[in-house]
């Protein structure tokens, strides 16, 4: 209460000092009620908003059908050169223990100690060329050469494979209502944009900055703003947006 009181205060102080005449001021509170105002129309949008059991059953097949649904199990030797990854594959083929090179070569902190295992992943929980590997192995083998990512050079060895459950409707059911509402919600912006004549202005070059065959200052060529693209959509006005993953 004891800041609304003070707010208001320096509200009526502003207001007798006539602080809005100054033109930066006033474009201030003009943008203070633009952003409030397409808040409070998204607002009343989404709450008139209705998305059918009907919507969201069919965003649920398309989406999670559409989603890998294999996992693995494997165990990696992550080191910083090609040649080391060679020299390790050398040393599996004669007959070396993958856990036994792993605690011995391997820079990942995270399986070092467990002699690589990862453990149960799903494709998209790795980077595409690790995944990519493990995915053409059948299980047991290893990759014969080293595959490389963004963290180093890697050896692998894919365990196991399985085929996961895909994530019951109930479970994702108010993650696909949010994603359906932020679409229905841009595409109203879109309707509104299509409807609307936009047009943007461009700066005006500095006298300092514009290059010699420029039109001098006062001209109409001069001083012409060019008109560009419709705008965007207006900032700040959708929610946020969630994908149901595994």
């Amino acid at each position: 209460m004891d800041e609304l009181v003070k707010r208001e205060l320096l509200r009526q102080d502003a207001v007798a000092r006539q602080l809005t005449k100054n033109p930066e001021y006033q474009a201030r509170v003009n943008n203070a009620e633009r952003v409030i105002l397409s808040q409070i129309a998204a607002e009343e949008f989404m709450k008139n908003l209705t998305i059918s059991d009907e919507e969201l059953k069919k965003e649920y097949d398309s989406r999670i059908g559409a989603m890998q649904r294999a996992e693995y199990r494997a165990r990696h030797i992550l080191v910083d050169k090609e040649e080391v990854a060679k020299d390790i594959i050398a040393k599996l083929r004669k007959g070396a223990k993958f856990e036994d090179l792993a605690k011995k070569f391997s820079k990942d902190p995270g399986s070092k100690n467990e002699g690589g295992e990862l453990g149960w992943f799903s494709p998209q929980q790795m980077v595409e060329p690790f995944s990519a590997a493990v995915e053409k192995l059948k299980n047991g083998e290893i990759t014969q050469t080293p595959v490389q990512t963004q963290f180093g050079w890697h050896v692998i060895q894919r365990e196991d494979s399985r085929e996961a459950a895909p994530p019951a409707f109930d479970a994702v059911k108010e993650q696909l209502k949010s994603m359906l509402q932020t679409q229905k919600l841009h595409q109203y912006i879109d309707d509104l944009t299509a409807k609307a004549k936009v047009e943007r202005f461009a700066t005006p070059t500095p006298a300092s900055e514009a290059s010699p065959a420029a039109a001098p200052a006062g001209s109409p060529e001069g001083n012409e703003p060019a008109a560009a693209k419709p705008a965007a959509a207006p900032a700040g006005t959708s929610a946020p947006a969630t994908q149901p993953k595994k």
